[in-house]
């Protein structure tokens, strides 16, 4: 007898790693950086920018991967 599987949520990472480029490009096109410099008074280039956002959209994608080979790898 088998045990019974238990079912995940990987779906919900898939959100997430969707809603880090959504909410990248809303910034980018909206003007955040001009905002950011106005009101808190953050500088930040746009080099800056793209690439810090990069990096959490790689690494958002990398966590969903890692999820998922490893609940592959365990069933």
């Amino acid at each position: 007898m088998t045990p019974a599987r238990k079912t995940t949520s990987e779906w919900t990472l898939w959100v997430v790693a969707a809603s880090c480029v959504l909410h990248v490009t809303e910034e980018y096109f909206t003007g955040w950086q001009e905002w950011a410099v106005e009101t808190p008074g953050i500088v930040m280039p746009t080099t800056r920018f793209l690439v810090a956002n990069t990096a959490l959209v790689v690494a958002a994608f990398f966590l969903l991967a890692a999820v998922g080979v490893g609940q592959r790898s365990a069933s």
